[in-house]
């Protein structure tokens, strides 16, 4: 096994298999649980670091965001070792309270477990009401895969936490101050607002894995097979030169910040969307059968399975 999300082919075989009643959230590539008008979503911390609390907060949030703006609260569990600093644990905590408090989130219950744990864990439950602008049985072959935002914002929020002063070193003093800049893109709530709205199908977010995990968890539920053009799918170059100061793909790291969206017209979805003020691109169309193609010109490769985020190879 590897870090972060396992791997669907483990899910399917040592998860799904021992379910009896599969509801909606029990689906392949699916972030979001549903029961009648009930949405629940939740994440976990892999990796503490300056900030992660900012990072795995939106990251709960995005994914109940497929389904709904309408955020009935945040349920918070906290699981600390016997030594961790009353003072650090307060500063935690505060810092969650005003990412609540900012976004207009209840925060509705929070307990904090000392447990055996080598540093911190932090765990967010999300709830809110279906709005219904998203659903697995709309999706199909023919549909239109639009993206919204660049490819790899996650992995460019952790790299600014982490590495900051490889990164100041690297570049030129704007271009760092851009490259801070984007710590500021994971929330998808204005993406989100917008285009629940115009005529979707379903909505997936990009998460562990960059946008190729997100590509492939696109098609899971209901077995589809997808093209996507890889020199479609929008990447900023700030994006870009970080990925290749640490030698990771940014198509292979975190994409917290970006939006894949269904939708029978592609191109009216992105100029609407372009008109609005975001980055989008339509990048690909749902198919027939069960291959996941990624095209790059005359070349073609078949996409793989998800694997670990290469993320982790910078910790």
């Amino acid at each position: 096994m590897f870090l972060g999300k396992l791997s669907e082919i483990s899910f399917m075989r040592t998860v799904n298999k021992k379910i009896s009643n599969k509801t909606y959230g029990i689906n392949p590539g699916v972030n979001v649980g549903k029961a009648d008008e009930l949405v629940v979503a939740n994440c976990s911390s892999v990796k503490v670091f300056k900030d992660f609390e900012k990072y795995y907060f939106y990251k709960t949030l995005n994914k109940i965001y497929e389904k709904t703006t309408d955020i009935w609260g945040i349920n918070i569990n906290i699981f600390i070792n016997k030594d961790f600093p009353e003072k650090k644990l307060g500063h935690i905590v505060k810092n969650i309270n005003e990412l609540a408090k900012n976004n207009g989130i209840d925060i509705l219950k929070m307990d904090v477990s000392v447990i055996e744990v080598e540093d911190i864990i932090l765990s967010f439950t999300a709830m809110g009401r279906d709005e219904g602008f998203s659903d697995i049985e709309n999706i199909k072959p023919g549909l239109d895969i639009v993206m919204v935002n660049s490819a790899g914002l996650g992995m460019a929020y952790i790299l600014n936490c982490v590495k900051d002063d490889v990164i100041r070193k690297s570049f030129s003093e704007t271009f760092y101050d851009e490259c801070v800049m984007l710590k500021d893109m994971l929330n998808v709530y204005k993406i989100i607002s917008s285009i629940k709205n115009k005529d979707i199908e379903y909505v997936h977010t990009v998460a562990d894995g960059g946008v190729f995990s997100g590509i492939w968890e696109l098609a899971s539920p209901k077995k589809n097979g997808v093209s996507v053009d890889v020199k479609k799918i929008p990447v900023w170059q700030h994006v870009i030169e970080m990925a290749e100061l640490f030698d990771i793909n940014p198509y292979l790291c975190d994409g917290t910040g970006a939006v894949l969206a269904l939708t029978k017209d592609g191109d009216k979805l992105v100029n609407d969307l372009i008109d609005e003020g975001f980055l989008a691109s339509k990048i690909g169309v749902m198919m027939e059968g069960h291959d996941r193609v990624i095209v790059n010109q005359d070349e073609k490769r078949y996409l793989e399975p998800p694997r670990e985020d290469q993320i982790y190879k910078i910790f």
